[in-house]
C-alpha cells in the first residue's frame, strides 16, 4: 500500500513539474499560444505535438474538438474531423530598408495590393503620373519579377491584375515577399466608411443592402482569403495583423494626403500629392441601430484598422528610412463614432463588390 502511494505521489510530482515547465497541457491551448520549452510534448485537446527546434509534429489520433487551430512552438495546426494539418503562416521576412534602397536603385519589384473602395485606383493613377506602367503578366494570374522600378504590380481590385482575395495559404508561394528585391504596399480604409461607398453592383444605404457581404469585415477577409460565409475568429485577426505587418508601406485612406508622402521618401517618386476629400461621417448618416449593428459586426476589422494606422505612423516616423514631413497629420483612431471618412475619387461606380 505504501509503495503504491509512493508511486502515486511521484507521478503527481512529475506531472506538476512538467506542467510548470510548459511541457504538457491537459486542455486545448488557446490559438496563438507559444511553447516556452523549445523541445517538449504539448497536448492540444487530446492530440500530442512533439516540438523540436521550432518544428512541430503531431502524434496521437483522437480529438475532443473536431475543428480548430492550435499553435505549438511557431507552427499552426488546423484540426478537422480528426485530421491534423500543418498550417504555416507567411514567410515574408526581409530587410525593408534594403528592399526600398534596391527599388530606388532600380533593382526591386513594387507590388501593390488594392482592396475595393480603398482608393487604390487613385494610387494607381499617381503611379502612372510618376512614369510607372501596370505589369501585363500579372493579368494572367502570376507574378513575374522584372526588378524594373517602372513596372507596377497591382493585385486585388477586379480591374487590375489577379482579382479578389489574397490566398489563405502562405503568401510567399505566390510572390517573392521574402526577397530584398521585392517591395510591397497596401492602403487601408475604415470599414464603416467603406460600407457606404458608391458601387457598380449596389450601394449600401441606411435602408438598403444593410446585410450584404460588404458590411462584414470585407477588407480583412480580402487580406487573409477568408470566405464570406465563414465566421471570423480571433485567430483570423492575428493572421490579418501578421500579414499586414509584411507590407513595407501602409497608406491610410483617411489620411492619404500625409501618408502618401512616404511614396516620395521610400520609392523616390517625384509627385506624391493627393487631395483629401471629406465625406459625411458614418455616424451622422446612419440610424443608431444600423450603425451599432455594423460596428459590432466589424469589430475585428476595426481593430485591424487601428493596427494599420499605428503601423503607418511608425513607418512615417522611421529614422532608418529618413526624414519625412509629418505636419498636420490628423488620423483618427478612436471609436468608430469619431471616425471621419474621406474620398479621393469622384466616382467609384466602376468598382464592384466581390462576394465569395
Amino acid at each position: 500500500m505504501a509503495k503504491k502511494l509512493s508511486r502515486t505521489v511521484l507521478t503527481l510530482c512529475l506531472a506538476i513539474h512538467m506542467i510548470r515547465a510548459g511541457a504538457v497541457f491537459s486542455r486545448p491551448r488557446n490559438p496563438g499560444a507559444v511553447l516556452s520549452n523549445p523541445a517538449a510534448i504539448a497536448r492540444a485537446g487530446s492530440v500530442d505535438f512533439a516540438v523540436s527546434n521550432g518544428t512541430a509534429k503531431a502524434s496521437g489520433a483522437v480529438l475532443r474538438n473536431p475543428a480548430r487551430t492550435d499553435r505549438v512552438g511557431a507552427v499552426d495546426f488546423t484540426v478537422s474531423n480528426g485530421t491534423v494539418n500543418k498550417k504555416i503562416g507567411d514567410d515574408c521576412h526581409h530587410d525593408t530598408v534594403v528592399a526600398l534602397a534596391n527599388y530606388r536603385a532600380g533593382k526591386s519589384d513594387l507590388w501593390f495590393y488594392h482592396i475595393t473602395h480603398h482608393a487604390g485606383t487613385t494610387i494607381f493613377g499617381l503611379a502612372q503620373k510618376n512614369g510607372l506602367q501596370e505589369a501585363q503578366s500579372d493579368k494572367h494570374g502570376e507574378f513575374v519579377p522584372t526588378h524594373d522600378p517602372n513596372i507596377f504590380h497591382m493585385w486585388g481590385e477586379t480591374l487590375h491584375g489577379p482579382g479578389g482575395k489574397l490566398p489563405a495559404d502562405p503568401l510567399n508561394d505566390h510572390v517573392p515577399c521574402s526577397s530584398n528585391q521585392f517591395v510591397s504596399m497596401i492602403i487601408w480604409r475604415h470599414p464603416l466608411s467603406r460600407i457606404l461607398a458608391g458601387d457598380g453592383s449596389w450601394t449600401t444605404t441606411p435602408k438598403e443592402h444593410v446585410d450584404k457581404c460588404n458590411t462584414d469585415n470585407y477588407g480583412l477577409r480580402w487580406l487573409i482569403g477568408k470566405p464570406t460565409q465563414e465566421q471570423l475568429t480571433e485567430s483570423d485577426l492575428v493572421f490579418a495583423e501578421q500579414r499586414l505587418d509584411m507590407f513595407d508601406i501602409v497608406l491610410i485612406t483617411e489620411d492619404i494626403t500625409d501618408t502618401s508622402k512616404m511614396l516620395c521618401r521610400d520609392l523616390g517618386w517625384k509627385d506624391c500629392s493627393i487631395l483629401q476629400k471629406e465625406h459625411t461621417n458614418p455616424v451622422d448618416r446612419l440610424p443608431q441601430d444600423v450603425y451599432q449593428r455594423w460596428a459590432d459586426r466589424n469589430a475585428y476589422e476595426m481593430k485591424l484598422y487601428r493596427h494599420a494606422v499605428e503601423r503607418s505612423k511608425e513607418m512615417m516616423a522611421s529614422h532608418a528610412r529618413g526624414p519625412l514631413a509629418t505636419e498636420n497629420i490628423n488620423v483618427l483612431t478612436e471609436t468608430p463614432k469619431r471616425v471621419s471618412s474621406f474620398e479621393v475619387m469622384d466616382n467609384e461606380e466602376e468598382m464592384h463588390w466581390v462576394c465569395a
